[in-house]
């Protein structure tokens, strides 16, 4: 049987035409977009298929931890606020990046991250596009694009904020080395406005690589504490009388930041059984309910005469867990990472105490319970755990006025002045522990 066609034909310039009109575009200009990042696509595809944006999310979150964890005195309100938003911005549009793949551009977020909010003049277009180099700039720019553009010149900002930092400490070479990683930056935010050709334009790549090298430099050339008392000392050639490191210009300060580099101090907890004693201090320890003895040497001990130091020094009962990490690829035993974990919150009673050549040993009696050796088996890698008895410690030698350890050389003003009773936690840069000092 024969059926009627009917066919309805409207203007061009009909409003539903042209609405039509804009998503079939719409709907080809996502199809064209995603034929990239398919798994059916080119290198670029495959290497999104592999995680690329998930990875990218992973690298931006130990950014921002590691930007909390690198501030001091001398980053004010204004540079952690800036290198926070930064941190954010970037970790947000990597979360973004990731759902929209994920959802292959098709979800709310990715609709509403994707539209265009600003479109860019044809002779702009024109103008700053190179073709002949394979640089096209988009003509329209998304939420999403301008929030990472925005990103981009935080970071950017906050690694020129780090080269006059470094200028400031006459840490030159780092500060062109920073100064890389700046200018590198800047060239990728930009050449994110270009069309990329495999995962960035050619001018994001040349931004990458520029600050990738400029990092790598910066991370080689860095002063070493000593390296910055040198120059900003009395002894450097321009010191720095202004600075963050002007202190240094004080005869008493300069001296105690440069005992504090070349001071050594080591803590360590034995069995009872391990030290070597006579027979009778032995036996007579054995009978006080002695179990482990604790020693502190340090070079400092014979820097001035024993009746104007003072040792201060505080041990209470802990676990050490030794965490070993077994692969299918381990051919040898994989060093331990070591942890402590305090049991008892007061001060371990001190029963003992014995003057040695370059230090002191204290006796306690250890009354905890130490767990048995176990471990925890994945259908990947395998952990495996061991536990023994130990002290956490505290210790502060006071040699005249001045007292070790003495706080890293960029946080003088942090610290403060010195605190005599410690509170076993992070941050005390006036006490060490068995595991040294912050530097």
């Amino acid at each position: 049987s024969k059926v009627d066609l009917k066919a309805l034909v409207i203007p061009d310039d009909n409003p539903i035409t042209r609405m039509k009109a804009e998503q079939l575009m719409k709907e080809a200009d996502l199809t064209d977009k995603l034929k990239a990042q398919s798994k059916t696509g080119g290198a670029a595809g495959q290497v999104y298929a592999k995680g690329i944006p998930y990875f990218i999310v992973a690298l931006e979150i130990v950014n921002l931890q590691r930007t909390i964890a690198g501030f001091n005195e001398r980053h004010g309100l204004g540079y952690k606020g800036t290198t926070i938003i930064s941190a954010i911005t970037d970790l947000g549009v990597a979360i973004v990046n990731a759902s929209n793949f994920l959802t292959r551009e098709t979800g709310r977020l990715a609709i509403y991250t994707t539209k265009t909010v600003i479109k860019l003049p044809a002779s702009a277009v024109r103008f700053l596009s190179a073709p002949s180099l394979g640089l096209h700039l988009e003509r329209n720019l998304s939420r999403l694009k301008i929030a990472g553009v925005v990103g981009g010149v935080l970071t950017t900002a906050v690694a020129v904020w780090d080269t006059s930092l470094l200028i400031s400490a006459q840490d030159n070479d780092a500060a062109a080395a920073m100064a890389m990683v700046a200018l590198g930056t800047g060239i990728s935010t930009f050449g994110s406005l270009y069309t990329a050709t495999f995962l960035m334009s050619p001018l994001g790549w040349l931004g990458l690589s520029i600050a990738l090298l400029g990092f790598g430099l910066y991370m080689l050339f860095k002063d070493s504490p000593m390296e910055t008392w040198l120059k900003n000392g009395p002894f450097g050639k321009r010191p720095d009388h202004n600075g963050d490191y002007q202190y240094l210009q004080q005869p008493h300060k300069a001296w105690q930041h440069f005992i504090n580099l070349i001071m050594n101090l080591r803590i360590k907890t034995y069995p009872i059984e391990q030290i070597e004693l006579s027979d009778k201090l032995r036996w007579q320890l054995q009978g006080q309910g002695v179990t482990h003895g604790v020693c502190i040497t340090s070079n400092l001990f014979g820097l001035s005469p024993p009746e104007q130091q003072t040792l201060r020094f505080h041990a209470r009962q802990a676990i050490l867990t030794s965490t070993k990490k077994y692969t299918r690829s381990t051919r040898v035993d994989p060093p331990a990472t070591l942890s402590v974990d305090q049991v008892d919150p007061a001060d371990a009673p001190l029963i003992s105490q014995h003057a040695l050549n370059n230090g002191h040993i204290f006796f306690y009696r250890y009354n905890k319970t130490v767990p048995s050796k176990d471990g925890k088996f994945w259908p990947g890698p395998t952990y495996v755990y061991e536990y023994q008895a130990h002290f956490h410690t505290r210790a502060q030698l006071q040699i005249g006025e001045h007292t070790f350890p003495t706080p890293p050389l960029s946080k003088e003003e942090e610290a403060g002045n010195p605190s005599r009773v410690p509170t076993f936690t992070k941050g005390e840069f006036w006490w060490a522990n068995e595991f040294g000092w912050e530097q």
